[in-house]
């Protein structure tokens, strides 16, 4: 994704080394995905986003619940004797 915003939204045009496009769905638009999600979305088209693949659906879409889910969810997944490491 572009690291500016653009007046039409946040976008994938490639420059400066960003993705020319969405590498999942190959979307230029970020909005895209929010319309993916819920193709009567009204709201803002705000990043960070965390989407699931398999649902299609975006999960959530603020910075500090998206950090919160990803650490209770990786800790989850190792054995307690390493979660202390």
């Amino acid at each position: 994704m572009d690291y500016k915003l653009h007046p039409t939204g946040w976008s994938f045009s490639g420059p400066a080394g960003t993705a020319a496009q969405d590498p999942i769905y190959s979307f230029k638009r970020f909005s895209e995905l929010y319309l993916k999600a819920d193709s009567e979305y009204k709201g803002r088209y705000s990043v960070p986003v965390l989407c699931d693949r398999e649902e299609e659906t975006i999960v959530n879409n603020e910075s500090p619940e998206i950090v919160r889910m990803i650490y209770s969810g990786f800790w989850v997944r190792f054995p307690a004797a390493v979660g202390d490491e």
